[in-house]
């Protein structure tokens, strides 16, 4: 009988470009597999060199479903080694079935608010918006980081939020002093082992510094009541407290 050959595979062999996020592998033959020896040891997914744990191996009309405990990450090269036993006796003079594929490597397409630009001071959130999927085991403190003049601002875990749809990450909210210098980074470990060797990006921005635009008294007037209780300034913006 014809020894049975890969006919295709999902992701596909060679292909440089998949979307994190996959956990079921599949393999298309052109023949009949013998099912005895459809087994675990028959199978073997390893990911830049590791091996990873499968959950299940079902075959199903001449295709083979390799269940991964792990979806695939972003950034990563994968191969995947079928045993030659699959394909009957015949198949053992030409070895194992093999191929590879890598995931995307997510980069930053955009970010909120731009680098080098000047925001109103205030609480809110910034935000990245990435070319492909984040592992989200990957949105921790260490990997995004907030500094004010070169001091390294406290983030919460708990409070990053990620919107696969979007690929866009949000970091906590901060409250953003007036007139300051800050710099967010983002930690090439994001980009998966295949990017890990890339400079981290670095993402400088500033508060703008408020203006005065009105006074009590106004500049330069004259005949001020001496009853008058208080001087006041109104500013473009808010301003910085002090203790």
């Amino acid at each position: 009988t014809p020894v049975p050959q890969l006919a295709a595979a999902l992701p596909a062999a060679g292909d440089t470009s998949v979307t994190p996020g996959l956990a079921d592998l599949q393999v298309q033959f052109s023949g009949a597999l013998d099912a005895a020896a459809v087994k675990p040891e028959n199978a073997e997914v390893q990911a830049s060199g590791q091996t990873l744990t499968l959950t299940g191996l079902r075959y199903e009309g001449q295709i083979l479903h390799l269940e991964l405990a792990q979806p695939l990450q972003a950034g990563t090269s994968y191969q995947v080694r079928l045993g030659a036993a699959l394909g009957g006796p015949l198949r053992q003079d030409e070895g194992d079935y093999t191929w590879s594929f890598s995931t995307r490597i997510p980069a930053v397409e955009r970010t909120l608010p731009p680098a080098g630009s000047a925001i109103p001071a205030g609480r809110r959130r910034l935000q990245v918006v990435f070319s492909s999927p984040l592992d989200t085991a990957q949105i921790t403190p260490q990997n995004f980081r907030l500094s004010r003049g070169g001091d390294e601002l406290p983030l919460e875990r708990s409070e990053f939020q990620y919107d696969p749809a979007t690929r866009t990450l949000s970091f906590p909210f901060v409250d953003f002093v007036a007139g300051s210098a800050y710099q967010a980074v983002i930690s090439s470990r994001v980009r998966g082992p295949l990017g890990a060797d890339q400079p981290d990006v670095q993402w400088p921005f500033s508060t703008e510094v408020p203006t005065v635009v009105t006074t009590v008294p106004a500049t330069g007037a004259e005949g001020v009541s001496t009853a008058l209780p208080t001087l006041q300034v109104a500013f473009s913006g808010s301003v910085a407290r002090r203790d």
